[in-house]
């Protein structure tokens, strides 16, 4: 957040969850854009995107960082959509 911070960008930050326990950690929501983040230490970990996001949210990006990844998520450099 103090990266966007000091690029000037200022995006609304969410999570979601449901009812039933589906979660997805962190949201950006920008310029008409809503990637969602779920982070996993353990590369081992499995992350599934919740289905009912996306059929509410069908033009939604998805990203696991991971131990490996979180360094370029902090500065902003590319990462794989899901």
């Amino acid at each position: 957040m103090k990266a966007l911070h000091n690029q000037r960008q200022f995006p609304n930050s969410f999570f979601w969850r449901t009812y039933d326990r589906k979660e997805i950690d962190y949201l950006e929501e920008a310029g008409g854009r809503l990637p969602a983040f779920e982070f996993k230490w353990n590369p081992n970990a499995k992350a599934r995107k919740p289905a009912a996001f996306f059929e509410t949210y069908p033009n939604s990006s998805f990203e696991v960082i991971t131990q490996e990844s979180y360094r370029g998520f902090l500065m902003g450099d590319g990462l794989q959509t899901f």
